[in-house]
């Protein structure tokens, strides 16, 4: 039975008496590249007025969210805590986005104001903790302050991204 199987090796050419009369990687298939060279480039040509869009809508339901959920409710702690919350979410926004914008104090580095961003960021925590303390007893009651923080994020950096970044 040794004798009769075949030793793969045997017959095959040495790279010097190689004889291939084609590339053995011409029919090998394309690489991702190849294949999306012909798609249009689509980060070139998006429209930044779009993303200006959605942060308008972003905040016009911020402030909906705000009357119907906080106003309404006339709960002072409740305001006080969707106000800081409002003004340290776009803090964050603006420090961490600052190196990028147009508009910027030159003064500022980038790390300075990526320190500022994390500092404002523990801000947050604080007051998710703090407003998770006060209404432990109802919870459905700290749910608007949540909102208001995320809202308040993605509009503001959506409104920095479409009308100040750099190119």
């Amino acid at each position: 039975m040794e004798g009769d199987s075949e030793n793969p090796f045997e017959n095959r050419p040495t790279d010097d008496e190689s004889s291939y009369e084609e590339s053995p990687f011409e029919n090998a298939p394309s690489t991702a590249e190849d294949e999306f060279d012909d798609l249009p480039v689509i980060a070139d040509e998006f429209d930044r007025s779009k993303l200006a869009m959605i942060s308008g809508v972003g905040f016009v339901s911020l402030a909906i969210f705000l009357y119907f959920f906080v106003i309404l409710t006339w709960d002072t702690m409740l305001m006080m805590l969707s106000v800081t919350a409002i003004v340290v979410s776009a803090l964050v926004a603006l420090f961490y986005m600052l190196d990028d914008l147009r508009i910027r104090p030159k003064s500022m580095t980038e790390r300075g104001a990526h320190f500022l961003a994390g500092m404002s960021l523990g801000v947050l925590v604080l007051l998710i903790i703090s407003t998770a303390m006060v209404y432990q007893s109802d919870v459905l009651m700290a749910m608007p302050v949540f909102v208001v923080m995320i809202v308040t994020n993605a509009s503001v950096a959506l409104f920095l991204y479409s009308m100040m970044w750099e190119e």
